[in-house]
């Protein structure tokens, strides 16, 4: 009766247990990545080099070709126009979710073609030190520092979609926020609900009922024309799982936005957490009518568990040191969390640097296999001395973020893509010649304004807050 009564104890509890878990993410697991000649952080300005610079520098260091997402922040300070966040796609072949095809495997060294998401988290000093606290980098901003996280990973999918209903009208893109009036009408420019199709970005408009850490608001119909906004706990929305591939069409509920009076009909406004009421019209959508202008996603599936790395750079005059390692560390396993909260348990993330990590019972995952290419690299040891560098002693003084000056702009390339070259790796046998100074001022005079310009635009069109 004794070993009866055991057995069933234990049944009871492997039950009453998940049937998976995520691996809790060590200081191990962050990827040090030391900037040797400055390269990285001088191509800061335009985030896919830089983000394409920091994989390859990984790979040079010993990470394999394993990871299907990356997320890299800075030890080293960067300025007002090179902190931003950014998410940017490595490999999207989706059809269905309004997105053009792409594919820099080889400029980001993913000779495999795993890599599919790199995200630019800016300098580790300027996130909040809670995970779940207010981003205070951009003034008024909605968003805490996971769901920062969160919405520039989304960009993997989000958001590019339109909507037809089928009544004769056409295509419809005030769904999605549209910059600064929409600019100036071209000749041959194709339009869409009164502005050029270019100029709509890649985020919900503020006049969306989206729930989405992709901005848009939540809105309560309060009758009579009258609506209530506001922006609380967003997560990824039936709508965004349906376009990442983890949600079927069928099991997306309908939708609306409103056509506000006195108001664009669509805004980039970075979400508002209010409350705050409006007058209006009610335009309901549902997901057939998204079909109908995109056609059907395909695949109709996504993966649903990812494997993650973060990287964190620093260099010689920006040491990282162990308050840094152990709030990336926090960011890791709360990203773990939230992602399995915001995708409703349809999708999982391991930020282990092994792989490690089972997934979740909702979507688990397997230890990551051995990479083919791996020819017996082990992940390398931690610390700006692995390679036998001597290095100034490694400070525990955290940077505050107002004490972050600008870099040395003089070295920086505003060049093509096609400047940063497949073959890129990081020379790690020499001390750069010209470190990054970053304690001078930015001199604005010396620069040239088209780079400014540029990149101001290139923030507006990609979205990078």
């Amino acid at each position: 009766m004794h070993n009866v009564l055991r057995s069933l104890l234990i049944a009871l509890l492997a039950i009453s247990l998940p049937l998976v878990a995520n691996a809790q993410v060590k200081a191990t697991d962050i990827a040090l990545i030391e900037d040797v000649d400055g390269s990285i952080t001088a191509a800061a300005a335009t985030p896919n080099s830089y983000l394409a610079k920091a994989s390859c520098a990984a790979r040079a260091a010993g990470y394999t070709d394993t990871y299907d997402a990356i997320f890299v922040y800075s030890a080293i300070p960067l300025n007002f126009l090179t902190n931003t966040q950014q998410g940017w796609p490595v490999r999207q072949a989706t059809r269905g979710i309004g997105r053009t095809p792409t594919n820099s495997s080889a400029a980001f060294c993913s000779n495999s073609g795993r890599l599919r998401q790199a995200v630019k988290m800016g300098a580790v000093a300027t996130m909040p030190d809670d995970p779940d606290d207010t981003y205070r980098g951009i003034p008024g901003y909605a968003l805490s520092g996971v769901e920062l996280i969160a919405h520039e990973f989304g960009h993997q999918w989000l958001a590019s979609i339109t909507f037809d209903k089928g009544d004769g009208t056409g295509k419809h893109c005030y769904l999605r926020g549209v910059e600064g009036g929409g600019g100036d009408v071209q000749p041959g420019d194709e339009m869409c609900d009164g502005y050029p199709i270019t100029k709509y970005n890649n985020h919900w408009s503020h006049y969306f009922n989206s729930g989405s850490v992709m901005y848009g608001s939540m809105i309560e119909d309060l009758g009579n024309g009258k609506f209530k906004f506001y922006y609380k706990d967003p997560k990824y929305s039936q709508l965004d799982q349906y376009l990442m591939g983890i949600r079927k069409a069928s099991e997306v509920e309908p939708m609306f936005l409103v056509l506000a009076e006195g108001s664009n009909v669509s805004s980039a406004t970075i979400p508002q957490v209010g409350p705050k009421e409006y007058t209006g019209v009610r335009v309901d959508f549902t997901i057939e009518d998204v079909i109908r202008a995109e056609g059907e996603r395909s695949p109709s599936y996504d993966q649903c568990h990812w494997k993650g790395l973060t990287i964190l750079l620093y260099d010689r005059q920006n040491p990282y040191n162990s308050v840094m390692v152990e709030k990336l560390v926090r960011y890791a396993n709360r990203w773990e969390e939230f992602y399995s909260w915001a995708t409703d348990g349809r999708g999982s993330f391991d930020m282990t640097a092994d792989g490690r990590g089972a997934g979740t019972e909702g979507c688990p995952g397997t230890p990551r296999p051995p990479d083919p290419e791996d020819t017996g690299t082990v992940i390398p040891d931690q610390g700006p001395n692995a390679d036998g560098v001597d290095v100034p002693e490694v400070s525990e003084e955290v940077i505050q973020p107002d004490s972050i000056q600008p870099p040395d702009w003089s070295n920086i390339d505003f060049g093509s893509d096609d400047q940063l070259g497949s073959d890129y790796q990081p020379d790690s046998s020499t001390a750069p010649d010209r470190p990054v100074d970053s304690t001078q001022p930015l001199d604005l005079d010396e620069m040239s304004t088209t780079p400014v310009v540029f990149l101001v635009q290139f923030s507006v069109t990609r979205g990078w807050y």
